[in-house]
């Protein structure tokens, strides 16, 4: 494996790690937006 696949697995991890936080986030936001 070389160091390009390497940084672009470790990029794609944090993507959709990233993807999966702003998700999460939306979610709280519009469940607990009506309750405020």
């Amino acid at each position: 494996m070389t160091t390009d696949n390497l940084f672009f697995g470790s990029n794609l991890i944090v993507s959709k790690y990233l993807v999966y936080l702003v998700l999460c986030l939306g979610l709280e936001f519009a469940v607990f937006r009506p309750l405020l």
